[in-house]
């Protein structure tokens, strides 16, 4: 557009497209280019670039768009992902410090690694055990 000095919309009258159409093309050149590049080899649609726009850091964009290809997620399942990270982002900053105490009071009440694993609204404890015995140890601190 730049080296024929056309508008988006003289590019879409051309092309037969919607500007907005262009315009969102266009939106993709910001991408990184180790991503730019899954395109060209089609490992990724327009759809999941879209998404992919959203992360500004493009060592993690180049990281998601990988986790992508990967996983085979759908782009809805990709929004649903971003929009998830997001939100948890935001708890996380809020509550980081509180979490991080709450592992290690569960840390030093069973004598193992414990992870929070924090949701918007609900989440998980993880208890790691290496044996059947520290399992069964465990348990008996749970049952007092």
């Amino acid at each position: 557009m730049d080296e024929y000095a056309l508008t988006q919309q003289e590019v879409a009258e051309i092309l037969g497209k919607g500007r907005s159409s262009i315009a969102n093309t266009v939106r993709l050149l910001n991408l990184d280019d180790r991503v730019i590049e899954l395109v060209l080899e089609g490992k990724l649609s327009e759809g999941h670039c879209k998404v992919l726009l959203g992360i500004d850091d493009s060592d993690k964009q180049y990281e998601m768009a990988l986790g992508l290809i990967h996983s085979g997620n759908t782009v809805r399942e990709a929004e649903k992902k971003m929009h998830t990270k997001k939100k948890m982002r935001k708890k996380d900053e809020r509550y980081e410090a509180i979490f991080r105490d709450i592992e290690d009071s569960f840390q030093g009440f069973f004598g193992t690694k414990v992870k929070l694993d924090a949701g918007p609204k609900k989440g998980k404890i993880i208890i790691q055990y290496q044996s059947n015995e520290d399992l069964e140890r465990i348990l008996e601190l749970i049952k007092r």
